[in-house]
């Protein structure tokens, strides 16, 4: 995969906390709002950051479900101009199933990989889950209720799960095994509540 341009961490030295920006998991929202925290700077993300400079800081990033989050990415690209990077060039040329195709094959920026790549080998005090947004987020001890999180850089319309069937969530799920491993969620969460409820009810409580 290519590179592309890394989020920028928050880090606050007087709260002593870095924030982790994974892409397309509401870190934009949350940049926005722990800015606004006295002390936070937006830093150039760098592994070396969060291992050797800041040790003793409390360090956290959010996952998202993979089925979402893939497709969060997909329609984030459409978003964006065609020539920014060979992502979007390719999510406006091809359908959703056939930019998971790309994907699996090795092609696309080091953004669009799994979450577990991205945030792998970095210590991690704390993840924060999308789907327990806001009021995971309003938990931390640093957050007071004026950093509420606003709701910015919104690309999915409608409910994500209608973009998937079994073949494609397959697909996903073996191109995002790792996510799903390490963050718990369910291999049959991209199906509809009410159908996973149906077949599943242990499923249907699962992210």
């Amino acid at each position: 995969m290519a590179r592309a341009g890394t989020p920028p961490m928050i880090v606050n030295g007087r709260r002593k906390f870095i924030f982790i920006a994974n892409p397309r998991t509401a870190s934009h929202s949350m940049r926005i709002a722990l800015t606004e925290i006295p002390g936070s700077i937006s830093l150039q993300h760098h592994r070396r950051n969060t291992k050797r400079r800041w040790r003793g800081y409390f360090t956290f990033a959010c996952a998202r479900n993979p089925y979402a989050r893939e497709y969060s990415l997909y329609c984030y690209r459409l978003m964006r101009p065609k020539v920014q990077d060979v992502s979007c060039a390719a999510a406006h040329e091809l359908s959703f199933g056939e930019y998971i195709d790309w994907l699996v094959e090795g092609n696309g920026v080091d953004l669009d990989g799994p979450q577990a790549t991205f945030l792998g080998g970095l210590r991690l005090d704390a993840l924060l889950r999308f789907e327990a947004l806001p009021h995971c987020f309003n938990a931390l001890p640093f957050v007071e209720r004026k950093n509420r999180l606003p709701h910015v850089n919104q690309a999915v319309k409608g409910d994500w799960r209608e973009a998937y069937d079994p073949e494609l969530a397959d697909k996903v799920f073996a191109y995002a095994s790792q996510d799903f491993e390490l963050y718990g969620y369910h291999r049959e969460s991209w199906r509809p509540v009410i159908e996973l409820a149906r077949e599943d009810p242990a499923a249907a409580s699962t992210g």
